[in-house]
């Protein structure tokens, strides 16, 4: 397939949970009520920020100290500092 084509199927990359996502990349995840909680990988954080919220269908994480977050796309980028494509390979 030529690369400059490619397409993945991004919807099923998003429907995979992202705390699942966060602790395949390394990451220390802690439960704290319906959600879960780990250092944020936008920012120099020491004490986790993060939220990843998985409730009623979402999928998605949100950092209460500098305001960023994403689906499981951007955290893979952001932590890995990878581009779109290789996050979704």
């Amino acid at each position: 397939m030529n690369t400059q084509h490619e397409q993945f199927d991004t919807a099923r990359l998003r429907a995979i949970p992202i705390a699942e996502v966060a602790r395949r990349l390394g990451d220390t995840v802690r439960r704290t009520g319906a959600n879960h909680v780990t250092l944020c990988p936008w920012h120099d954080d020491h004490h986790p920020s993060l939220s990843l919220v998985e409730a009623t269908g979402k999928n998605y994480c949100h950092c209460f100290s500098c305001g960023h977050g994403g689906d499981v796309i951007a955290l893979t980028m952001q932590h890995e500092g990878w581009t779109f494509r290789q996050a979704c390979q």
